[in-house]
């Protein structure tokens, strides 16, 4: 893995542990990630997923995760940060191999918006024990923090839940005619752990709704049938709360972008709060069918409207929207009480995991590698100091510097060390051409000598006086621009923009393995599935010449099978089966959910 990206050896990790769907083994993924300093551009290697065996305690996460990356040649030392979720086990083994450890965005984006739903934190076994016990039931029941919008939810999570098991009722309501919009459409049902499915649930009823009160007027329906519908009252809440969801929804998306680096994700965040603190959200209109129905019909209806009309896209679908008040007035009604106070909530809700004060780890503002990153990221100080303004804390410049001093430091290693000998040599001659000495050196010659750890710091005070804004493109983009500009700077660039916000790359790895490990292939051996996955992420590495692709006799492939020696990743550890669960909230089976079920963003 070094030598595929140049010799450079400050990794990023991205890592998730899964469990799986038609089993009850459990896998694990790593991506480590970096910056090619040669080509400047953020590449991740997938080695696909391996097998987790013992309990999903932080000892065994770690000593798992070693292993796993010496079978390709990466080193501790050769790690500079790690992103995963917000598992309790995840975190502590992470944050013990590598301080610099980033809390995925994406992720924390889901828990701040599922409390904000007022979903509650009541397991399986709590709703267990409630149906067996009913007289305690109003003791075992956590309290909704918003009960408006979990009413809502759940009853379009019952709507959902039908068409998804009835066949007959999706086909009498794909029978509803729609004028403009006929293709056949299936209502979305929430999935656990898949980031931004409550919103996609409500936005496709949203654009279904001719359809459904249509299907609530055919002749011959079940009593069960006729109870899918939503009252008048409840479509208004709806819009309203897709309005709100919506800024929720565009950002965990964009933040799970492979090109993103975790300064792109803090400007992200940064851009939600100043979004969620608005006095006013801009929500659908009630329609009867959509105005435009495709790429091609929107950008057609866009360019004759000519921005007449305050529109906004719905699932590939173009409707009108009108600003709504978040507080209502004597003379303008506002948003609706479930709309209202997931506002209220989901302020504090991103206060509370991004800009914590009282708890470091969830606080992005003192994470030195989200500081690194942004501060050599044009505009990147200047937000820093006025995201901290606005959430009421200590400038973080200073802090800012001195971690990406120790990484210039890390940078003098002579493993670390990049630069050929001919560029020392080259460096050395420039200095053996000059007598003069730098005007606020001492008088001395050998005085004048700088290490590069200054060096550095010099250029980044000219960076920030001379990129005080942000600019179209971002940080990569920069420093392929203007690399040469900072020849020591540049490379400190590169150590620590390869800094994840988001270990969706992991998710990733596991929708291969999900794809591979199908309900008909359950019996695949684990060796298999990961070398299936590990092909899947990285067939750009087999030359496109065939021909160059050495070809061995039936005796050959048997010889070589027997002189390789395995490689082995499992955990040799007492306790626990390989399907005991983890607190990561990743590690949930995806399966179809019931009604009593909590929400999922």
């Amino acid at each position: 893995m070094p030598r595929l990206n140049s010799g450079f050896r400050f990794f990023h990790l991205m890592t998730d542990v899964w469990t799986e769907r038609h089993g009850s083994g459990s896998d694990g993924s790593l991506v480590p990630r970096c910056m090619d300093p040669n080509v400047l551009a953020v590449a991740e290697l997938h080695l696909g997923v391996a097998p987790f065996t013992g309990r999903h305690d932080h000892v065994n996460i770690q000593a798992w995760t070693r292993r796993f990356l010496l079978c390709y040649g990466v080193r501790d030392c050769d790690i500079c940060s790690s992103t995963s979720d917000s598992g309790a086990n995840v975190k502590k083994a992470l944050s013990e191999l590598w301080p610099r450890w980033v809390p995925c965005a994406a992720h924390t984006m889901h828990l701040a918006v599922k409390a904000s739903l007022g979903t509650t934190p009541d397991t399986a076994t709590a709703r267990a024990a409630r149906r067996e016990n009913p007289s305690s039931s109003s003791s075992l029941r956590t309290r909704s923090t918003n009960p408006a919008a979990a009413c809502l939810l759940r009853r379009g999570r019952k709507i959902a839940n039908h068409f998804h098991k009835s066949s007959a009722s999706v086909a009498a309501l794909n029978s509803v005619p729609l004028p403009g919009d006929e293709d056949p459409r299936m209502v979305l049902t929430e999935t656990p752990g898949r980031w931004g499915s409550s919103y996609l649930a409500l936005v496709r009823l949203f654009t279904l709704m001719p359809r459904l009160i249509g299907f609530g007027e055919l002749p011959d329906l079940t009593a069960a049938q006729r109870h899918q519908r939503l009252g008048r009252q409840e479509w208004s809440e709806l819009r309203h709360l897709i309005g709100v969801l919506q800024p929720a929804y565009e950002a965990c998306v964009a933040v799970q972008s492979s090109t993103f680096t975790v300064a792109d994700a803090l400007k992200l965040i940064c851009r939600l709060r100043r979004t969620m603190r608005l006095e006013e959200f801009p929500c659908p209109r009630d329609f009867d069918r959509p105005l435009a129905v495709g790429r091609e019909d929107i950008i057609k209806f866009l360019a004759d409207d000519n921005g007449r009309t305050d529109l906004m896209e719905l699932d590939n679908r173009l409707y009108r929207h009108h600003s709504v008040k978040v507080k209502s007035s004597r003379a303008v009604d506002g948003l609706h009480d479930g709309a209202a106070t997931f506002i209220c909530l989901i302020q504090d809700e991103l206060d509370r995991w991004f800009f914590n004060d009282a708890d470091a780890s969830k606080n992005w503002l003192s994470n030195d590698a989200v500081l690194a990153a942004t501060i050599v990221t044009p505009g990147g100080a200047s937000m820093l100091r006025k995201a901290a303004s606005r959430a009421e804390q200590d400038d973080p410049i200073v802090r800012a510097r001195t971690a990406l001093l120790r990484t210039a430091e890390r940078l003098l290693d002579e493993d670390a060390e990049v630069a050929s000998r001919q560029e020392e040599l080259e460096r050395e001659r420039k200095r053996c051409r000059t007598t003069l000495v730098d005007w606020e050196s001492d008088a001395s010659r050998a005085a004048d000598a700088e290490s590069t750890a200054e060096m550095v710091m010099q250029e980044l005070e000219r960076f920030v006086a001379m990129h005080a804004t942000a600019i179209e493109g971002g940080a990569v983009d920069f420093w392929s621009a203007h690399g040469d500009d900072y020849p020591h700077l540049r490379l400190v660039a590169c150590a620590v923009l390869g800094a994840a916000g988001s270990s969706a790359a992991s998710e990733r790895d596991f929708s291969v393995a999900g794809m591979v490990l199908r309900k008909d292939r359950a019996s695949l051996l684990p060796a298999h599935v990961e070398m299936h996955c590990l092909i899947r992420f990285n067939a750009r590495l087999v030359p496109s010449d065939l021909s160059a692709i050495p070809v061995l006799t039936q005796a050959a492939r048997s010889n070589a099978r027997a002189d390789m020696q395995p490689i082995s990743v499992d955990l040799a550890c007492s306790g626990g089966s390989s399907g005991d669960s983890s607190l990561s909230d990743s590690d949930t089976v995806l399966e179809p959910i019931d009604e009593d079920e909590g929400v999922f963003f």
